[in-house]
């Protein structure tokens, strides 16, 4: 599925730097939420966090978490994103 067929609207903020939709297949996909680098947010800037879309038989599932060289930080993520 696309981003607009998702409802995925890019967000920029003092603490956001982006938010986009990488489709994995035609029924999974990331939301892919990226912090700035602003020095108040410490060790959480310029990190990511995902959610993670599973499609099955017209309904949704969603995980949270954060992977690869610039994940956040369980730390710094809240208590329900922790799944990966």
């Amino acid at each position: 599925p696309s981003a607009e067929s998702m409802g995925i609207q890019d967000q920029q903020s003092r603490f956001v730097a982006s938010v986009g939709w990488v489709p994995d297949g035609d029924n999974n996909g990331d939301i892919v939420v990226r912090t700035t680098d602003v020095s108040e947010l410490g060790d959480a800037a310029d990190t990511i966090i995902i959610l993670r879309a599973a499609g099955d038989d017209g309904r949704v599932g969603w995980t949270c978490g954060a992977e690869g060289a610039d994940a956040m930080s369980p730390r710094f993520r809240p208590g329900s994103c922790k799944d990966f």
